[in-house]
């Protein structure tokens, strides 16, 4: 697993939730993980992603 290296702590509506994410490619390709958990830091599984 990746290094966590932000954590933001945000609450997600019923509904759909836009998530704005800006990547950078300073040095070679780029890379973005997304890991949603809860309030006990165990994983968020019942979520859809779309991509635009």
């Amino acid at each position: 697993m990746a290094r966590v290296e932000d954590k933001v702590p945000w609450s997600l509506k019923k509904g759909c939730n836009l998530l704005l994410v800006k990547l950078d490619q300073a040095d070679g390709g780029w890379k973005f993980c997304l890991r949603l958990v809860n309030e006990n830091h165990e994983p968020v599984t019942d979520y859809r992603i779309y991509l635009r």
